[in-house]
């Protein structure tokens, strides 16, 4: 499910498949910026807990942001496009109402998140697989979005290439190297290095749009 759309989609299945009653955060400490690996810890000291996993994503997400732009996270935008359409829940129509959050959310719990360093999210996929069609989408996406890079930290342990998903990794002496043709751009590589050794880079064009 390298395309965000579709990944989040398939989180929202497997909620719903689950139907969990009770749904718990842990969030005593947490992680801001590029993690695990490359995150820094940070304590909120909470466990948030609520009979609607979706209420929960869409409750942290706006603390997260602090404002309406929320809703243009991939998740949140799934979640409400997916009980808005015809058939779905009309319950959810509540979290598109600008004050919903504001008005039911004590002001010690927005302190804890202010000012939370947020990763450098890769956009592009999601804008790219609305708005263009599949073929000229290819094409276009090998020149925006952002590729794995490993830099001489790298010492070969081969953490990266057993994790890989699409199994793109492979280390040779010592260092390891990705074929990007297969890479999907989850970046489990970076997120599981315990030597910091991979860094997101973004290319030229990529950069001038995003």
């Amino acid at each position: 499910m390298p395309k965000v759309r579709d990944f989040c989609q398939l989180l929202l299945d497997i909620a719903e498949l689950a139907a969990p009653d009770l749904t718990i955060m842990d969030a005593v400490t947490g992680m801001e910026g590029d993690g695990p690996s490359s995150g820094s810890p940070r304590d909120f000291e909470l466990m948030l807990a609520t009979g609607d996993i979706f209420e929960l994503d869409l409750l942290v997400s706006w603390l997260l942001r602090g404002d309406l732009s929320y809703l243009k996270d991939p998740l949140p935008e799934a979640i409400i496009s997916r009980f808005n359409h015809p058939g779905g829940l009309s319950a959810y129509e509540q979290y598109r109402k600008e004050n919903f959050f504001k008005e039911e959310i004590p002001d010690w719990l927005t302190e804890r998140f202010k000012e939370v360093s947020l990763p450098d999210i890769d956009r592009t996929a999601n804008l790219l697989d609305k708005k263009l069609p599949d073929f000229l989408n290819r094409f276009v996406t090998r020149l925006l979005r952002p590729r794995p890079i490993f830099t001489l930290k790298c010492i070969g342990c081969g953490i990266c290439e057993e994790n890989c998903p699409p199994q793109v990794i492979t280390i040779e002496q010592r260092q390891a190297r990705a074929e990007l043709k297969g890479c999907i751009r989850c970046f489990c590589c970076q997120e599981l290095c315990p030597h910091e050794a991979v860094e997101i880079e973004k290319p030229l064009l990529g950069r001038l749009f995003f």
